[in-house]
């Protein structure tokens, strides 16, 4: 960092911290539960950075909020982390910019990790991907990471109150105007109470349940990262 500052001139930095899933006990007592930012703001090295290059800015993920636990499962990434790598992979990238690339910015990547427990994780671990998502930034305009030429990946959830509901419906899934369907289930023993597939992002989404009692259609715009469908 401190070489950044002063032998070259970027003027966007991103800090990604993690922390694994078994510390030893010795490092653990060694870091402080609150430490000092990385670089002061004008003082020092970035002082002197600002006034030989322009405005630095910074954007910082946490692995946590302070003094909450952060941690993985065995031979397994930190939960930060899996959800950190799937966001960068398709579900973050909810910018555009004029020349039509798709960006994961740090709004992208909060939606992205604060999602990926109803979108990607098992029924066993929803709670265990149930997590805050920390960040901080001093730049005038929203960081930008990493771009990509497709559009972000989108999910659609589909569940009911009581959740048993869903497992008596039958469900379509389809994209307006067209009729066929993209996806759906049938009730019985394969049908889920929490059924999910990736839909077109920004498409018009149809889903439509076939309760015992009566039909029932949601039709909403799919924005990414996570279409919910409440019936």
């Amino acid at each position: 960092v401190a070489f950044a500052l002063g032998a070259r001139p970027p003027r966007r930095q991103w800090m990604i911290l993690d922390c694994c899933a078994n510390s030893p006990t010795e490092a653990l007592k060694a870091i402080s539960p609150r430490p000092d930012k990385l670089i002061a703001a004008d003082t020092g090295d970035r002082g002197a950075a600002v006034a030989a290059h322009g405005q630095l800015s910074q954007a910082t993920l946490f692995s946590s909020s302070i003094d909450a636990q952060a941690f993985g499962k065995a031979s397994r990434a930190s939960r930060f982390m899996e959800a950190f790598v799937e966001a960068c992979e398709g579900s973050a990238y909810l910018a555009q910019d004029n020349q039509g690339r798709w960006w994961a910015d740090r709004p992208g990547l909060e939606a992205a990790i604060s999602t990926y427990g109803r979108r990607v994780a098992k029924t066993a671990e929803r709670e265990y991907f149930t997590f805050p998502v920390v960040s901080e930034t001093d730049a005038q305009d929203i960081p930008r990471l990493l771009f990509q030429a497709n559009r972000p990946n989108c999910t659609l959830l589909a569940r009911s109150e009581p959740s048993e509901r869903l497992l008596d419906a039958s469900l379509k899934v389809s994209t307006p105007p067209s009729v066929d369907a993209i996806g759906g289930q049938a009730p019985g023993l394969k049908a889920q109470a929490r059924y999910r597939q990736a839909v077109p992002a920004y498409s018009l989404c149809r889903v439509e349940a076939s309760f015992p009692e009566g039909d029932q259609v949601i039709e909403r715009l799919a924005l990414p990262p996570l279409l919910e469908a409440v019936f």
